[in-house]
């Protein structure tokens, strides 16, 4: 079904999954336009490597951005792996290279769904939730972080429903890591979405690591706060928001004014995210 398969992107999550899902014999273009990678990637493969110190180098198919024209490849599926505000030029960019049925999965952090279906049309878009870290600091080598005995990805059609393409699509993602297929994937965008929120602003703003935010009551207290009013806009478009780090989602609705809440959800979302 997925013959032909691209990854737009190749930062930090598009170079772990281009890497192992070259790595286990499928027939994958990685396209980015950061010159000094994909040089490096050309001529040393690409290398993953474990926090715990396990590391992969594979050699790959890797095309500058600026050479995607010359391609007579068209792609059956397409992960795109870009940054939030790239998304609707990529989706543009790689659309003319695509299969007619070709279908594109958002491999990324926010909600960038409905942007993408507008383009491509919702039928060839599949929405999709990483629960492993990742990073990519040097030229042809990232890194990956997070227990690799539990789940990495989570998809699913929009409608809820198992289709023979989502179920084609975890079998190519579990040669990356162990991947879930759920009837509410709206819910677990959401669910990632407070993370992402309740991290990634409380960092830029502070200049401390995720781990030393979370080991701060006071930041904690924000964080939990940003994460309840996440929870509560997505309870507003009637999504039915999943576990956020083990916690369940209905906890935060009140959380921004009940102090009882506060007390409950402050050690419970130290504690489990500091267990990972």
């Amino acid at each position: 079904m997925f013959e032909k398969i691209a990854v737009l992107g190749v930062g930090a999550i598009g170079s772990v999954i281009g890497a192992h899902l070259t790595k286990a014999g499928l027939d994958v273009t990685l396209i980015d336009h950061w010159g000094q990678h994909i040089d490096q990637m050309k001529s040393q493969g690409l290398t993953i490597t474990h926090e715990d110190g396990d590391s992969i180098n594979v050699s790959v198919n890797a095309v500058h951005l600026g050479d995607v024209s010359s391609l007579e490849t068209q792609f059956d599926l397409v992960f795109l792996a870009v940054k939030s505000y790239d998304t609707e030029w990529a989706t543009h960019f790689i659309l003319p290279h695509m299969a007619p049925t070709g279908i594109i999965v958002s491999a990324q952090n926010g909600i960038n769904d409905d942007l993408i279906a507008e383009i491509i049309g919702a039928s060839r878009e599949l929405p999709c939730v990483m629960t492993f870290g990742a990073g990519l600091y040097e030229p042809g080598h990232g890194l990956r972080t997070g227990d690799r005995s539990k789940t990495a990805f989570i998809i699913g059609e929009s409608s809820g429903v198992k289709t023979p393409r989502i179920e084609a699509l975890s079998e190519i993602l579990n040669n990356v890591g162990i991947c879930e297929i759920s009837s509410n994937i709206w819910g677990h965008r959401w669910a990632k979405l407070a993370v992402n929120c309740m991290a990634n602003p409380m960092c830029a703003a502070s200049g401390l690591g995720s781990k030393a935010l979370r080991q701060d009551p006071n930041l904690s207290e924000i964080s939990i706060g940003i994460a309840a009013e996440v929870v509560n806009t997505g309870i507003s478009l009637g999504v039915n928001v999943e576990k956020i780090s083990g916690v369940d989602s209905a906890l935060y609705q009140n959380a921004s004014t009940d102090m009882n809440v506060w007390k409950k959800l402050k050690p419970n979302w130290r504690q489990t995210r500091l267990a990972g």
